[in-house]
This record gives C-alpha cells, sequence and structure tokens, in this order.
C-alpha cells in the first residue's frame, strides 16, 4: 500500500502483477465507515509504503486496463518500509 499523487491516492499493488488496485475515496463512501482503517491512514504518508497480507472488499468489477476500487477491511503480516 502506498500513497499516490492523483485519484485515488492510496493503492495497492498484488506483489507479482504490474496491477494497482484503488482505495475508493469518494465514489462508495457510506456514513460511518472508513474505506481505509484509520491506522492506515495515520502511518501512511510520500515517504512510507505499508506491506501487508489485505483483505479488501471490491466496489467495481476487475477489468483489464481498468484500475478497480475497493475498501480495505483488514491485514495481517504489517510491515511498513521507507519508499525507495
Amino acid at each position: 500500500m502506498r500513497h499516490y499523487n492523483g485519484a485515488p491516492s492510496v493503492r495497492l499493488w498484488p506483489i507479482g502483477t504490474d496491477r494497482l488496485i484503488g482505495v475508493s475515496e469518494g465514489r462508495f463512501q457510506v456514513a460511518g465507515y472508513q474505506n481505509l482503517p484509520r491506522p492506515f491512514r495515520a502511518t501512511l504518508d510520500d515517504q512510507q509504503e505499508i506491506y501487508a497480507d489485505f483483505v479488501v472488499c471490491p466496489f467495481t468489477l476487475d477489468e483489464p486496463g481498468v484500475m478497480r476500487l475497493v475498501c480495505v477491511d483488514s491485514a495481517m503480516n504489517i510491515v511498513t518500509k521507507p519508499v525507495a
């Protein structure tokens, strides 16, 4: 998970692929629910990236050439590293 310039600004890179998955910031907002849990928002910035086994909930279909929008439900095996 890393912070990017543009929308959506938080994206996941499934290791071993060339695909990016976007965490929805507005299109699929639900009152009282965060699409990205607060601990990740607090940790993530332009200088840090997060590696983990994420559990995501898809909002859009998986289409070639289109960034899929998701929310992050949970994560395990979390490691934070400086952006290279």
